[in-house]
């Protein structure tokens, strides 16, 4: 083999090592995930028929990039009892409302609630390789007995469209 050849052959293994490097470093966001649990559930009745749920949660980012939260939902799943085919729906779902930072601050001071963790709100980061507790606070439309004994499903989306999701049941 001659020098030319080696350095031609160098050269190309440099470009493909690159073109990996860049294929990867772009597709990072694509692994990104989180995971977590239930730490506290707290529920509040703000009126005859809607509850403050306060949740506090342990939220671990597992991936090598951080999470940035662009949207948070919580619902309350059941299973549908009337579901008799594959095309009915599954699962009943009822919507919550996410509350800002200043309505949920105010809200907490006013009626002397406790704060565990500090408040996730969209826009925050959760860092890469970490857990983070934080806590989340949404308004349902129904009282809290109709909360209670039921699952609250949290969906997060990240900035760059990727969704993370978990579960845990209101005690």
């Amino acid at each position: 083999m001659t020098k030319q050849m080696i350095v031609i052959l160098l050269v190309v293994a440099a470009v493909l090592g690159g073109g990996v490097y860049y294929v990867v470093q772009t597709n990072q966001a694509q692994m990104l995930t989180l995971t977590g649990k239930f730490s506290d559930v707290r529920l509040f009745p703000m009126t005859e028929n809607a509850t403050l749920v306060i949740l506090d949660l342990a939220i671990t980012d597992p991936s090598p990039v951080p999470f940035y939260v662009n949207d948070i939902q919580v619902h309350r799943v059941e299973p549908n009892p009337d579901a008799k085919s594959k095309e009915d729906p599954q699962f009943l779902v009822m919507e919550s409302g996410l509350l800002s930072k200043a309505e949920i601050t105010s809200y907490m001071e006013f009626h002397k609630i406790k704060t565990l963790n500090p408040l996730l709100v969209i826009g925050d980061k959760i860092p890469a390789g970490k857990t983070a507790d934080t806590m989340i606070a949404v308004r349902f439309e129904a009282p809290p007995k109709e909360l209670k004994g039921y699952t609250l499903r949290i969906r997060f989306r990240d900035l760059n469209g990727v969704k993370a999701e978990f579960t845990g049941r209101i005690p």
